[in-house]
C-alpha cells in the first residue's frame, strides 16, 4: 500500500540554496509533468524573477549541471535545470528509495516536499537514510491509501491558478452578471489583468480536461505527478 508524507525540508539540505537565499521574495514550484530523462531534469516555475540574474545564480549552484530559460508568462520564468544529483543529500536518497515527487515549492526558508513511497518499509528506508546522514527536515505528516486522500482535480492546478479561480469564485467573477471586473480580480491577485485572465484560462481548461476526459487536447496540461527517479 502507498504511504504518503508532507515533508519541510531545509534549503541547504534540498536543492537551490543559494538562489533562494539570495532572492527572499522567489517562489519555486516543481512543473508537474512526467520525468522520462534518465536522470532528474525538471521544470521549474520561478514567481517574481528577474529572468538574467535568476538564471545566473542558479547556474552557479554547485550541484547544477546546466540551466535554460524556456518561457515566461508575465511574473513567472520557466527554467529547466539538470542537476548533479547524487551532490543533493535528500534528493539522492529519494531516487535511490524510488519515491515519487507529488508537489515540490521552494521559498527562501523552506522547501515544501508531497511524496508517495512504494510501501512504509521505503519510507522508513528513506527516514533511515537521512538520519544516519544527519539531514535536517521535518515530516508533517504520514498517510496510507491506495491513492492520496488529496488527490482531486484541484491538486493538478498550479497554486496560482488555483488562487486565480478560487477568488474569482468567491468575488463574483463567474456570477451573471458578473460582480467584479477582470480588473478588479487581477487587483485583488495583485497581477495585471492579463496574468490573470491566463491564469483563470490555464486553470479552468485544466479542470475541463480532467472532467473531459475524452476531449482531444493540445498537449499543453501537465500530467500531475512529478517521478524524482
Amino acid at each position: 500500500m502507498c504511504v504518503y508524507s508532507d515533508v519541510v525540508v531545509p534549503p541547504e539540505e534540498f536543492v537551490l540554496a543559494r538562489t533562494l537565499r539570495a532572492h527572499p521574495r522567489l517562489r519555486i514550484e516543481l512543473e508537474r509533468a512526467v520525468l522520462v530523462d534518465t536522470e532528474p531534469s525538471p521544470y521549474l516555475w520561478i514567481a517574481n524573477a528577474d529572468g538574467e540574474t535568476i538564471e545566473a545564480t542558479i547556474a552557479s549552484e554547485p550541484a547544477v549541471k546546466h540551466v535554460e530559460s524556456v518561457d515566461r508568462v508575465d511574473d513567472e520564468l520557466l527554467v529547466r535545470v539538470r542537476w548533479r544529483y547524487r551532490d543533493i543529500g535528500v534528493l539522492r536518497t529519494l531516487v535511490d528509495t524510488n519515491a515519487t515527487c507529488l508537489k515540490c515549492v521552494g521559498t527562501h526558508d523552506a522547501w515544501h516536499l508531497s511524496l508517495r513511497f512504494q510501501s512504509s518499509s521505503a519510507l522508513a528506508e528513506w527516514y533511515q537514510r537521512c538520519t544516519n546522514d544527519d539531514r535536517n527536515m521535518a515530516i508533517q505528516n504520514i498517510r496510507t491509501g491506495a491513492c492520496s486522500p488529496d488527490r482531486h482535480l484541484a491538486s493538478n492546478l498550479s497554486d496560482p491558478q488555483r488562487e486565480a479561480i478560487y477568488t474569482a469564485l468567491e468575488r463574483g467573477y463567474f456570477s451573471v452578471p458578473r460582480k467584479i471586473t477582470l480588473q478588479e480580480l487581477a487587483d485583488a491577485l495583485g497581477v495585471s489583468d492579463t496574468a490573470a485572465s491566463q491564469r483563470l484560462r490555464r486553470g479552468l481548461r485544466v479542470l475541463l480536461v480532467d472532467v473531459l476526459s475524452g476531449v482531444p487536447t493540445d498537449g499543453e496540461v501537465p500530467f500531475s505527478t512529478v517521478s524524482v527517479q
